[in-house]
């Protein structure tokens, strides 16, 4: 159902050790964590979430008598609910991997896809009120000009907007299809195919970044994580797009308790990128929790 990006990196670069108690916010279909299992003792432990209903199904499936793992249906960002039910207070890795996944991309028929027409949807969770429906028929001009401009960066979305408030009021948006049409309609492409699949792009991940609240989710979780890190403790956290990165990058920059393990961000090889292109844009930071010994001596 989806094959996990840097597989070798993130196992190499988190160390995991048997007696790790590790945290995947991210578990997805359990790329990571099956391999992640696999190397923790019975004393070991692994937590994983996910706010995909049907992601935490196949996992509970998959994970099924394993009594060193729990599975929870939550955003990453409430992982502290998840320790407090088995209570546990500390980790010692964890993973993010903030990356759609190919079954919501293929299968999950909610338009996250421009590649087919779908519900305008894009809710990670369905008990969510927001769909990107909802954002094209309800948003204001200045609401619209921020999602396109800031998680699309879109340079002139002016147009763009102008079709969709003239769209909305005699049409719904239902469907992928309705606003692939506009796009059409609103940008110049020159016929080049590629500049109109980088539009489609850019327009498709801004509604799911608002649709989500995904770089909020993102800030949270990264002012929340440390306290419940175990000195050295290590978090991998993969991304797609420069928006999360920078926010990775900068988080790492300004904290004085944790410091990078690798200096250069790590990206997919051209053997992997041949065999999954979804693992093109991957890129994956590391930290580590300071040690009290180590700050003192610093």
């Amino acid at each position: 159902m989806h094959v996990p990006v840097l597989l070798k990196e993130t196992l190499s670069y988190l160390n995991i050790q048997p007696e790790d108690i590790v945290l995947d916010g991210t578990i997805g279909f359990g790329g990571h964590s099956l391999q992640i299992k696999n190397q923790l003792a019975d004393n070991g432990l692994l937590v994983g979430l996910d706010q995909d209903l049907t992601a935490v199904q196949h996992c509970r499936s998959m994970f099924d008598g394993k009594n060193n793992v729990f599975i929870f249906h939550l955003n990453y960002t409430d992982f502290s609910k998840a320790l407090d039910t088995i209570k546990i207070k500390k980790l010692s890795k964890v993973i993010l991997d903030l990356g759609i996944s190919s079954y919501q991309l293929d299968s999950s028929q909610k338009g996250f896809s421009y590649s087919r027409d779908e519900t305008l949807d894009m809710r990670m969770n369905g008990s969510k009120s927001l769909t990107a429906s909802k954002i094209l028929k309800t948003y204001s001009a200045d609401e619209l000009k921020r999602i396109f401009s800031d998680y699309g960066e879109i340079r002139n979305p002016f147009k763009f907007i102008d079709n969709i408030l003239v769209y909305r009021e005699k049409n719904d948006f239902k469907t992928t299809g309705d606003l692939i049409s506009l796009i059409k309609r609103s940008f110049f492409f020159r016929n080049r195919r590629n500049l109109f699949i980088k539009t489609c792009a850019q327009v498709f991940q801004a509604l799911r970044i608002e649709v989500n609240d995904e770089l909020t989710a993102l800030k949270t979780f990264l002012e929340k994580i440390p306290d419940y890190l175990t000195p050295e403790a290590r978090v991998a956290i993969i991304s797609f797009h420069s928006l999360e990165d920078r926010i990775v990058k900068r988080y790492i920059r300004e904290n004085r308790n944790i410091s990078a393990i690798n200096k250069k961000v790590i990206q997919a090889s051209q053997k992997e990128i041949s065999s999954n292109t979804r693992a093109r844009s991957a890129k994956m930071r590391v930290f580590e929790k300071v040690s009290k010994s180590s700050e003192v001596n610093n």
